[in-house]
Protein backbone atom coordinates (compact mmCIF):
# COMPACT_ATOMS: atom_id res chain seq x y z
CA UNK A 1 0.00 0.00 0.00
CA UNK A 2 1.37 3.38 -0.99
CA UNK A 3 0.42 6.41 1.04
CA UNK A 4 -0.16 9.73 -0.70
CA UNK A 5 2.09 11.68 1.68
CA UNK A 6 5.25 9.62 1.97
CA UNK A 7 7.38 11.28 -0.70
CA UNK A 8 11.14 11.23 -0.31
CA UNK A 9 13.68 13.77 -1.55
CA UNK A 10 14.59 12.90 -5.13
CA UNK A 11 11.35 11.08 -5.96
CA UNK A 12 9.92 11.65 -9.44
CA UNK A 13 6.37 12.63 -10.23
CA UNK A 14 4.88 10.42 -12.95
CA UNK A 15 1.60 11.46 -14.54
CA UNK A 16 -0.40 8.85 -16.45
CA UNK A 17 -2.83 11.34 -17.98
CA UNK A 18 -2.18 14.80 -19.48
CA UNK A 19 -2.50 17.85 -17.24
CA UNK A 20 -5.91 19.40 -17.86
CA UNK A 21 -7.82 16.13 -18.18
CA UNK A 22 -9.88 16.94 -15.09
CA UNK A 23 -10.77 20.39 -16.36
CA UNK A 24 -11.92 18.92 -19.67
CA UNK A 25 -13.96 16.32 -17.78
CA UNK A 26 -15.72 19.08 -15.86
CA UNK A 27 -16.36 20.97 -19.10
CA UNK A 28 -17.84 17.82 -20.66
CA UNK A 29 -20.18 17.32 -17.71
CA UNK A 30 -21.42 20.88 -18.22
CA UNK A 31 -21.88 20.38 -21.97
CA UNK A 32 -19.15 22.88 -22.86
CA UNK A 33 -16.82 20.69 -24.95
CA UNK A 34 -16.76 20.76 -28.72
CA UNK A 35 -16.97 17.40 -30.50
CA UNK A 36 -13.23 17.16 -31.24
CA UNK A 37 -12.20 17.92 -27.67
CA UNK A 38 -14.81 15.50 -26.34
CA UNK A 39 -13.48 12.70 -28.57
CA UNK A 40 -9.89 13.40 -27.50
CA UNK A 41 -10.89 13.39 -23.81
CA UNK A 42 -12.72 10.09 -24.17
CA UNK A 43 -9.70 8.50 -25.90
CA UNK A 44 -7.46 9.72 -23.07
CA UNK A 45 -9.78 8.42 -20.35
CA UNK A 46 -10.01 5.01 -22.01
CA UNK A 47 -6.24 4.52 -21.75
CA UNK A 48 -5.62 2.13 -18.88
CA UNK A 49 -3.12 2.84 -16.14
CA UNK A 50 -2.16 -0.84 -16.20
CA UNK A 51 1.38 -0.31 -17.50
CA UNK A 52 2.10 2.44 -14.96
CA UNK A 53 0.75 0.23 -12.17
CA UNK A 54 2.89 -2.72 -13.25
CA UNK A 55 6.03 -0.56 -13.42
CA UNK A 56 5.29 0.91 -9.99
CA UNK A 57 4.70 -2.52 -8.44
CA UNK A 58 8.00 -3.80 -9.86
CA UNK A 59 9.92 -0.78 -8.50
CA UNK A 60 10.73 -1.13 -4.81
CA UNK A 61 11.57 2.58 -4.66
CA UNK A 62 7.99 3.88 -5.05
CA UNK A 63 7.18 5.79 -1.86
CA UNK A 64 3.86 7.48 -2.61
CA UNK A 65 1.01 7.49 -5.11
CA UNK A 66 -2.25 9.34 -5.70
CA UNK A 67 -4.80 10.02 -8.37
CA UNK A 68 -5.12 13.57 -9.63
CA UNK A 69 -8.87 13.93 -9.50
CA UNK A 70 -11.16 16.15 -7.53
CA UNK A 71 -8.49 18.42 -6.06
CA UNK A 72 -6.48 18.80 -9.28
CA UNK A 73 -2.72 18.61 -9.62
CA UNK A 74 -1.88 21.37 -7.14
CA UNK A 75 -4.28 20.11 -4.49
CA UNK A 76 -2.88 16.60 -4.64
CA UNK A 77 0.70 17.84 -4.84
CA UNK A 78 0.16 19.87 -1.65
CA UNK A 79 -1.23 16.75 0.02
CA UNK A 80 1.72 14.67 -1.19
CA UNK A 81 4.22 17.23 0.10
CA UNK A 82 2.74 17.20 3.62
CA UNK A 83 4.81 14.66 5.57
CA UNK A 84 2.85 11.71 6.93
CA UNK A 85 3.88 12.51 10.50
CA UNK A 86 2.64 16.12 10.40
CA UNK A 87 -0.89 16.79 11.55
CA UNK A 88 -2.58 19.77 9.86
CA UNK A 89 -3.15 22.74 12.16
CA UNK A 90 -6.76 23.18 13.28
CA UNK A 91 -8.54 26.17 11.82
CA UNK A 92 -9.92 28.72 14.25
Amino acid sequence: VWRNNALKVGDSLVLTKPIGTGILGTAQKRGLLEAGAKKQLQETLLQLNKTAAEVAQADSEVHAATDVTGFGLLGHLKEMLTPEDVEPAAKK
